[in-house]
């Protein structure tokens, strides 16, 4: 059981006894090394002197020739990889005009039982450089600042890296957990800005850890030290494991799951807002069991059928029974129901009639994928699914500005904005900020409409937030026709 999660403090004190005395180059395969293959047991005592490869792992020996004892290489490693030397960046220019080697230098990351390239972030004898994750060093300047800002190198500090705006990597040889920012060194920002990545440390080397283990670790959150849950109860720091990080072992993202690691009892949860009344204690949406807004849905109760209030904090609340849409929770309950439901559900003379249900937070964070879960369904992390496509998933947040705006939707496998009769036809649904509600039709609308990705533009011409009249915008425009109605409430589109 002690090999879950226990990052090896045996690394902790290998990387920087190690460089000083290695110069010699590796030899391509460990077996052809006299005596290697008698050797049935590693020695980290061994006083290595070249470096062979065997399998996926990088083995130290203390002779290249002839060898008497061997240890497997645990830690982040700069080395020549034309030659196979280990660079010493504490005594070399790499960009040495007499001997430039830019090009060759590698990141490789070792865990003891293997070796893979990283991307990274090193400083030789004069500068700091980009170490691209196939190989090749690089001019830094880019992510060097000198005011701390989350992966970039402080300059004016010992060139350390910022791990966020306050906290820093100070410390070589810890693992350290930072924010996936889009812009980074470590090839790892873009579409998972919502993740976290572990940085390993060696001296003079801050490296993406591309093999750490599919697990929950602790995290001091004054420092951003990585532990594994072992090492961290082993450990005397009475400060550290204040949050907890689970990893991916395939993409070796993290995410802070703190929030998840404390059991909250409903039972201990109380709400002052009765929906019939109102006042003070009533501000946003609400769902009750009952038509009289009386009590509260709790998320424990058999049925998470109930009807949806509008309140405003001073007034009774409002029942509305012909909003169609996804409403946020406003109840202490939230921990537990985040998200009220409201189905189109029927046509009652001219007016829209909702069916409303307590959507589980749970149920809402086991949502990965929008191919999974189709279009209309909510998504972890609080997204709306407006199509099939995850990528296209629209984030709902409390300040939501670049993504507010009207969207074309047709959720046929779901019917929650169309009703089952309209399976051909797109609807348009609003989101602003939390809330996603359907449009319905207040004022004539225009008969053909545009849109990229689904969200709707205006032209140029008549809106300053209109789409670009450029050819690249014009490639990804969808145009959309109005062909039918129901009741004059709601307009149906068809995609052209």
């Amino acid at each position: 059981m002690f090999a879950k999660n226990y990052l090896s403090l045996v690394a902790l004190l290998f990387v920087n006894s190690y460089i000083s005395s290695v110069s010699a180059a590796w030899i391509d395969d460990c077996t052809t090394i006299s005596g290697y293959s008698e050797l049935t047991s590693e020695d980290s005592s061994c006083a290595v002197a070249a470096h062979c490869k065997v399998d996926n792992l990088i083995m130290g020996v203390d002779n290249g020739s002839t060898a008497t004892c061997k240890k497997a290489l645990n830690g982040v490693f700069a080395f020549n990889d034309e030659d196979g030397t280990l660079i010493n960046l504490e005594t070399t220019n790499i960009a040495d005009p007499a001997g430039d080697i830019t090009t060759n230098v590698v990141l490789y990351n070792c865990d003891g039982t293997t070796c893979v390239k990283t991307a990274g972030i090193i400083r030789d004898s004069t500068a700091n450089y980009v170490v691209a994750a196939e190989g090749g060093a690089s001019d830094a300047t880019s992510f060097e600042t000198t005011s701390c800002a989350t992966g970039k190198i402080d300059t004016s500090d010992n060139n350390v890296l910022c791990l966020t705006s306050s906290i820093k990597a100070t410390d070589a040889n810890p693992s350290y957990i930072m924010e996936n920012v889009a812009d980074n060194a470590f090839g790892t920002g873009g579409d998972n800005i919502d993740k976290s990545i572990v940085i390993k440390t060696a001296t003079n080397i801050f490296a993406f850890d591309n093999l750490i283990k599919g697990d929950e670790y602790c995290v001091t959150t004054t420092t951003n030290v990585l532990t594994g849950t072992l090492e961290d109860f082993f450990g005397n720091n009475p400060a550290s494991c204040d949050a907890y990080y689970s990893c991916d072992g395939t993409t070796h993202l993290c995410s802070d799951v703190t929030s998840t690691s404390t059991c909250t009892r409903n039972a201990e949860i109380t709400d002052d807002c009765v929906p019939k009344s109102g006042g003070a204690s009533c501000s946003g949406y609400y769902i009750t069991s009952d038509a009289e807004g009386t009590t509260l849905l709790k998320g424990n109760e058999g049925s998470l059928s109930g009807t949806l209030w509008s309140c405003n904090g001073a007034d009774p609340c409002t029942k509305k029974s012909s909003l169609v849409g996804y409403f946020p929770n406003a109840s202490d309950y939230k921990v537990t129901i985040s998200y009220i439901q409201c189905k189109f559900d029927q046509i009652q003379g001219e007016a829209i009639v909702n069916a409303c249900t307590a959507i589980k937070a749970n149920d809402i964070e086991a949502a990965t994928d929008c191919s999974a879960v189709k279009a209309g369904a909510l998504l972890s992390g609080n997204k709306i699914c407006v199509d099939d496509n995850t990528a296209n998933a629209v984030p709902l947040a409390a300040s939501n500005e670049s993504n507010n705006g009207d969207y074309f939707i047709n959720d046929k496998d779901n019917h929650i904005f169309i009703d089952s009769s309209k399976n051909a036809y797109h609807v348009i649904i609003t989101i602003s900020n939390e809330e996603v509600t359907l449009k319905t039709i207040t004022s004539p609308e225009k008969r053909y409409k545009y849109a990229v990705k689904n969200k709707i533009y205006e032209k140029a011409t008549e809106n300053a937030s209109g789409i670009c009249q450029d050819d690249a915008s014009k490639a990804l425009i969808e145009e959309f026709k109005s062909d039918a109605c129901d009741s004059d409430k709601v307009y149906y589109y068809s995609k052209q």
